[in-house]
């Protein structure tokens, strides 16, 4: 034994297999799934604010779960075949080290597979699989290169970019047994901000390691020498997943829908979320009966949690028969569809014309005074995205087909705008 190798030799190498085979193509897969990653991760970001702000405000809950929950089954998808093709190019990158005359490595070639797949051993083997392998790779070492490489050095920033890596995953692993949804949304927008920030670092890791590879093979005589149009490629290519996350995230914060601070919305009862209907109310009151209408009238009624203050919305066969583009008509009908008792008489107010969030809008009071006590009522009709459509205090569809559907077309846009 030479003096200068460990008293322990690490496991040698058996026979080297024939030739070469370039990581160029795995690193492409890798690199189209990263930016896919890095884009979805911007639309990602922006949902989950979104919807962490909507559970501090009941504000635009239903649509915000929805596109939240979509954004991140993508994410998953995109996280999933990114890791998949990862496993394929360090392993490429590894079985090469043979063909490039590397001896004493620490790993068995199957630990290159295995080792992202074993509880605990996950968050460290893979890292040091591939810090081996750019130590391994110097381009201008010795041909074979001797167990001296094990102390060569790995650029520092590999490490942020792996234990980012490895943070967002525990926080996923973290995520999964919180119960409170605004703790479980603020831990995925932190996923999410990782996720930018550790993918626009791994395509530079995998340019690098790619090129320094194929730099190693053609200085060995295993490959043709690395095109140094690759390199600038891979720098565009990061250049373009920074503008590609930023578009992501500004498309959408741009595109959330904004929703007047003094009202919020929740997801009716069973009854009503099989017709995916949920209620918009201001936001001091809390529903408490929910009408259930027939074909011709129906109601639906919310209260403040002290039960000093009333709101209730009704509608009828004009309202739902009407053209939900035609504001003031739908107004004008608003006042035919209250369902009153005996002893109570509708007052109505006059329609008052406002500004929304930028838009025209109108809005109608109504009291419906009783013997005991005096209720409110209230619809605003706003133009949407360049569509006229209603909004309203409170709403629900439910009973036969053709009044649900007249129904949605009428109120149910309004919640998505």
């Amino acid at each position: 034994m030479a003096p200068d190798e460990p008293a322990v030799p690490a496991r040698k190498l058996s026979r080297a297999p024939s030739g070469y085979r370039s990581p160029v193509l795995a690193s492409w897969l890798v690199r189209a799934g990263v930016l896919v990653s890095i884009a979805l991760a911007g639309a990602w970001l922006a949902a989950l604010v979104a919807r962490w702000r909507a559970l501090e405000s009941g504000l635009g809950l239903r649509v915000g779960e929805l596109r939240a929950d979509d954004l991140t089954r993508a994410m998953a998808f995109a996280l999933t075949f990114s890791t998949a093709v990862s496993v394929y190019w360090v392993r490429r990158m590894y079985l090469n080290l043979r063909s490039l005359g590397v001896r004493w490595l620490r790993f068995g070639t199957g630990w290159s597979v295995w080792g992202w797949f074993v509880p605990g051993l996950n968050a460290v083997l893979p890292k040091l699989i591939i810090d081996d392998t750019w130590r391994a790779t110097e381009v201008a070492a010795p041909h074979p290169i001797g167990h001296r490489w094990h102390d060569k050095p790995v650029p520092s920033w590999f490490q942020v970019w792996w234990w980012l890596g490895v943070a967002g995953a525990g926080l996923i692993f973290v995520e999964g047994f919180a119960s409170d949804r605004e703790d479980t949304t603020l831990m995925l927008v932190v996923v999410a901000g990782l996720v930018l920030v550790s993918g626009l670092l791994y395509l530079r890791v995998v340019a690098l390691m790619t090129e320094r590879q194929r730099a190693r093979a053609s200085f060995v005589g295993e490959a043709p020498s690395a095109s140094p149009e690759s390199s600038r490629l891979g720098g565009s290519l990061t250049a373009t997943a920074v503008m590609v996350a930023v578009v992501g995230a500004g498309f959408g914060l741009m595109t959330w829908p904004v929703r007047p601070a003094d009202t919020k919305e929740t997801p009716g009862g069973y009854a009503y979320q099989r017709f995916d209907v949920a209620f918009t109310y201001p936001y001091r009151f809390a529903v408490t009966e929910s009408g259930t209408p027939d074909e011709d009238a129906g109601s639906v009624r919310a209260s403040s949690p002290d039960g000093t203050e009333t709101v209730l919305l009704g509608w009828g066969p004009d309202i739902v028969s009407g053209d939900p583009t035609a504001l003031r008509a739908l107004l004008e009908t608003a006042a035919v569809g209250i369902p009153i008792a005996d002893d109570e008489v509708v007052y109505r107010g006059r329609p008052v014309e406002l500004v929304v969030d930028g838009e025209p809008a109108f809005l109608e009071n109504f009291s419906i005074g009783s013997p005991s006590d005096m209720t409110y009522a209230a619809v605003m009709a706003t133009s949407c995205a360049a569509t006229e459509r209603v909004v309203t205090l409170v709403m629900v569809v439910e009973t036969t087909r053709g009044i649900r559907n007249a129904l949605s077309k009428a109120m149910v846009p309004s919640i998505r705008c």
